[in-house]
């Protein structure tokens, strides 16, 4: 699948993203369109409905297991002038951005390519995190958190 898993979502993260969208600055033809229908007063309504959702747990092909291994030795690599990605996106109190494990591996390979690509620009760190990412680190990383519980 390349539609993300909502109901991994806190509300307040999606409430900023549909923000993002309505102000452009994330880029997304579909979403803009289906935001300019909600008056912006709805938008943390909206946010909670949309995570409400159980959390089902959805079948995940495994993978190669080597590149499962190496996503998440990419994972969890970090430099001093860059944090590992499961600093930023492991979930809980401290994570600076969205959990993502659980999400399908089409979703986080193609916002991982949107990042890459400099499509998205809203995030200085995020666009940093993703530049130097080959094709094949972007499907192990994808393959690794897709296979990841979410918990």
């Amino acid at each position: 699948g390349r539609v993300p898993r909502l109901e991994l979502l806190e509300p307040e993260y999606l409430t900023a993203k549909l923000d993002d969208y309505r102000r452009g600055i994330r880029p997304s033809g579909i979403m803009q369109q289906a935001v300019s229908l909600v008056p912006r007063a709805a938008d943390a309504d909206l946010a909670r409905y949309l995570t409400s959702g159980t959390e089902t747990p959805i079948a995940v092909d495994a993978g190669d297991a080597a590149m499962v291994k190496r996503g998440e030795a990419l994972a969890k690599r970090g430099t001093r002038d860059l944090p590992a990605c499961l600093a930023c996106h492991a979930g809980g109190e401290d994570s600076k951005g969205p959990p993502i494990a659980g999400q399908p591996a089409g979703f986080l390979t193609v916002q991982m390519r949107l990042w890459r690509d400099e499509i998205y620009r809203s995030d200085a760190l995020m666009q940093h995190a993703a530049e130097p990412l080959s094709d094949a680190d972007i499907a192990a990383l994808a393959a690794y958190f897709a296979q990841a519980d979410p918990r």
